[in-house]
């Protein structure tokens, strides 16, 4: 009796204000990135790479769930960096990196967008502002030498938002990616092939697959009413030595 009250009230709600209920312990994969981290994922966050952390907000987030956890976090743009080690600069689980991360150890010159517009920096030439005055030299590690360099063992969660450049990211961690040393990978994708702007999720599909990495699903999927050119989303996948540490339900 209770069930079926229950069950009335809940489709009176949903058909009177449409809201939807869900317990969030059981949210279907690519509703909310940080619940499925906190009630789906098995096995405990310790160690985090930012790569291309802005002004922190990502890391932030995983402080809130994984208040214990070490965050190493690469943001090679000046300013942004600043806002950068203002917001999360004292806190002694979080390992500050003025670089950009790529394929290659190596100085560039880029042209860069406003302050206001920081989120979209790129290291890829066609992403760059071209008429932008504003050039900055930055310094490009590859992961692999950081993680030697760190004595790193294991990373439980690699997140990726470099506008562009996270394949490059990726091609810079071939040692550690067949080691299968990141457990968890998390990167900004294209949802079109005519977005030039971000790699293509089938991209990352085909690279990972050779290292044993499974597609999970897609998080924060943006197809607002704009362009399909830059359709874009988040994609996470799992090492498949873990994919038996993913809750399901039947």
């Amino acid at each position: 009796m209770k069930k079926a009250l229950f069950k009335y009230i809940k489709l009176h709600i949903v058909n009177l204000f449409h809201f939807w209920f869900y317990d969030v312990k059981r949210l279907p994969v690519g509703t909310h990135f940080f619940y499925f981290l906190k009630y789906r994922v098995q096995f405990d966050i310790k160690t985090v790479f930012d790569v291309g952390a802005n002004v922190g907000g990502f890391t932030n987030q995983i402080l809130k769930i994984y208040s214990k956890s070490e965050n190493h976090c690469f943001e090679p743009i000046k300013g942004t960096f600043e806002i950068l080690k203002r917001n999360l600069g004292t806190n002694s689980n979080v390992i500050l990196n003025q670089i950009a991360i790529g394929d290659l150890v190596q100085n560039l010159s880029i042209r860069i967008n406003e302050p206001n517009r920081a989120d979209i920096n790129s290291l890829v030439l066609e992403n760059q502002p071209k008429n932008s005055l504003l050039i900055e030299d930055i310094e490009v590690n590859t992961l692999d030498n950081y993680i030697e360099s760190c004595n790193i063992k294991s990373v439980d969660l690699l997140k990726i938002d470099t506008e562009g450049y996270d394949l490059n990211v990726l091609k810079g961690s071939n040692k550690n990616l067949s080691l299968g040393i990141f457990k968890l990978i998390y990167v900004e994708c294209g949802l079109d092939k005519s977005n030039t702007r971000h790699v293509h999720l089938s991209s990352f599909i085909e690279y990972l697959s050779n290292y044993d990495y499974i597609f999970v699903g897609l998080f924060q999927t943006d197809i607002r009413k704009i362009d399909r050119k830059i359709h874009f989303s988040n994609a996470l996948f799992i090492h498949n030595s873990f994919s038996t540490l993913i809750k399901t339900f039947l």
